[in-house]
């Protein structure tokens, strides 16, 4: 019998969906809560360090960031 991983992430941010991203790439069961009835631009930028950029690439979200760039 496997171990599934059951994993609750608070916070639906840019931390909390990559989080949820890399931890199913492990075959981990992700729950992601937002207080947030939606997702929606609020008029701020989104300013990434090159260490975040890093990390998006290490889970293979490279190509999906260079799309929304």
């Amino acid at each position: 019998m496997a171990n599934r991983r059951n994993i609750t992430i608070i916070g639906g941010g840019l931390a909390g969906l990559a989080a949820a991203n890399a931890l199913m790439t492990f075959g981990c069961q992700v729950d992601v809560f937002e207080q947030a009835r939606s997702l929606a631009e609020i008029g701020a930028g989104i300013n990434l360090s090159p260490q975040g950029v890093k990390a998006l690439r290490a889970i293979g979200l490279g190509g999906k960031l260079e799309a929304a760039a």
